[in-house]
């Protein structure tokens, strides 16, 4: 049977049925490659849809190409939600199936009653899949992934692309007298976009585990601060302008009070809360430029840039009262805290991420043996 295809569509249909049978078998029991495996699903719909258009040689042309058609324009809908993924958005499901309910019925009017349906069958899907890929195009292209930004916008180009080209495609259709011709030349362009479209998909996929792999190596997994790692390598950079620029900047270290025994009244999973609630709440307060790092059980350090050991303790004494200001809440139960910190400045107090640490860290127990819920500052 197959054997009867055209040469292009048989081309046309393996290759597509490969490309989906790729994405689905990488994709299979992965959770987060859901954008691979709706791609997948979309492909293999694309391809029965296209091997039922080139049995109209085998088959009364009239059913083939009413189900064929159909079928290429469903394989849109999870092929432009895969896409829609990876800019975490999703097509409104009741108009995309409204869109392919009304080409369904296009299609059936036109086999039932035309008394020649293939030139309009050649060009019934086109509007909807053009509309799903325009949409699809611009969202992806508005809202990428930060970690895959530059390949979400070469695949929303793609798609955009390819629209275009679906377009040219219904012109073409409607002016040309050889139609074979028009449609073995879209066909090769639909090969490409669909080779293109997966390897920029699986990139997309790469760049993501990358930022995954990237944030459990420098990120706090409960705060999702920076960590010890993150804020250390942060030092040596600002270490390094500032040796350049000749200006000062402070280190701060916080540490919550009595945070044992928040853990032994009220359990451990209070402490966790303690602990995001503190990070939210010296965040809101920093400045946007400064660093907020967790670099301990319960020790919190910021760099401040630019900033010298004065400002730094007017900054950290507004932080230590906007946290005794604001209790921690769990499970409807209001918990207060306090913080006390130590501030140093580089390079008056250390001029490398050891010495300065330790001055802080000096100053940071001085705050709590002097009673808590302080901040030092000097010697």
């Amino acid at each position: 049977m197959l054997a009867k295809l055209p040469m292009l569509g048989l081309a046309l249909l393996l290759v597509h049925l490969t490309l989906g049978g790729l994405s689905l078998a990488a994709a299979r029991g992965v959770n987060r490659l859901r954008s691979v495996r709706l791609w997948g699903w979309g492909l293999i719909v694309y391809a029965a849809g296209v091997l039922f258009i080139n049995l109209d040689s085998v088959f009364d042309y009239r059913p083939t190409h009413l189900i064929g058609n159909l079928l290429i324009a469903a394989g849109t809908i999870p092929l432009v939600q895969g896409l829609l993924v990876n800019s975490g958005r999703q097509a409104n499901k009741r108009w995309a199936w409204a869109g392919l309910i009304l080409t369904g019925l296009a299609l059936l009017a036109n086999c039932l009653f035309s008394t020649d349906p293939r030139p309009l069958n050649l060009i019934a899907p086109s509007p909807f899949a053009i509309t799903m890929f325009v949409y699809g195009g611009i969202t992806l292209w508005r809202h990428p992934l930060p970690p895959a930004r530059n390949t979400c916008r070469l695949l929303a180009a793609g798609m955009l692309a390819c629209s275009l080209l679906w377009s040219l495609r219904i012109a073409a259709l409607l002016a040309a007298d050889d139609t074979q011709g028009v449609i073995d030349l879209f066909s090769i362009a639909q090969i490409l976009f669909s080779m293109i479209g997966m390897l920029c998909l699986f990139w997309i996929e790469v760049l993501k585990m990358e930022d995954r792999l990237t944030t459990m190596a420098y990120g706090d997994s409960l705060t999702g601060l920076p960590n010890r790692r993150a804020t250390v390598s942060r030092f040596d950079e600002q270490a390094s302008r500032a040796r350049r620029t000749g200006r000062p900047f402070a280190l701060m270290l916080f540490d919550i009070d009595y945070f044992k025994k928040v853990n032994d009244t009220h359990g451990h999973q209070a402490g966790d809360a303690v602990l995001r609630h503190l990070a939210e709440t010296l965040t809101s307060a920093k400045r946007q430029e400064d660093l907020l790092g967790r670099v301990g059980g319960e020790e919190f350090m910021m760099l401040l840039y630019d900033t010298g050991r004065p400002d730094a303790r007017t900054m950290a004494e507004r932080m230590r009262e906007q946290v005794a200001r604001s209790p921690a809440t769990y499970e409807g139960k209001s918990i207060p805290i306090t913080i006390s910190g130590g501030v140093a400045e580089f390079p008056a107090d250390g001029d490398c991420w050891d010495t300065l640490f330790n001055k802080a860290d000096e100053r940071l127990y001085r705050s709590k043996a002097e009673g808590r819920n302080r901040i030092t500052a000097d010697d």
